[in-house]
């Protein structure tokens, strides 16, 4: 499924094409008022190192979330080269306490967004992996935007 940060992404990378070294980033909040989406919290941490893709999949507790919630996202237009981060990213809110990480729409034809964001000025790489899975390149890249 689609979601509107990795939409957001693909129209920065046809729009703003750029050099290696460099990518166009924005951020910002986007309330879905209506249809639903996928997401996921993360449970305790595994005692054993999860190899594949398909194991991140197991261990994660996935959720159908029906609006309203409210995500903070961010997007990237590219990979910048050497920095292995992912290109969109969202964490989201719905009822008195429940949040967790969104993946897409699962509902296309009903989803409402109302999204407020703003380009970066920066972007900063923080907590770079020491060792890359391969199965999933910037699995967990945590990417903090700066817009002054």
């Amino acid at each position: 499924g689609a979601d509107l940060p990795q939409l957001l992404a693909d129209a920065l990378g046809r729009c703003f094409p750029t050099k290696p070294d460099s990518a166009v980033a924005m951020g910002g909040v986007m309330h879905i008022s209506s249809g639903s989406v996928r997401m996921h919290v993360m449970p305790d941490f595994s005692r054993e190192p999860i190899r594949s893709y398909e194991g991140v999949r197991e261990w994660l507790r996935w959720f159908d979330t029906p609006a309203p919630l409210t995500c903070m996202f961010v997007c990237v237009s590219r990979d910048i080269q050497g920095m292995e981060i992912n290109r969109k990213h969202a964490h989201g809110k719905w009822g008195d306490s429940k949040g967790g990480h969104l993946h897409f729409d699962t509902t296309p034809k009903e989803i409402s967004y109302e999204v407020y964001c703003n380009v970066a000025h920066t972007l900063y790489r923080i907590d770079r992996q020491k060792q890359v899975p391969d199965y999933n390149k910037g699995a967990c890249a945590c990417v903090c935007m700066c817009v002054c």
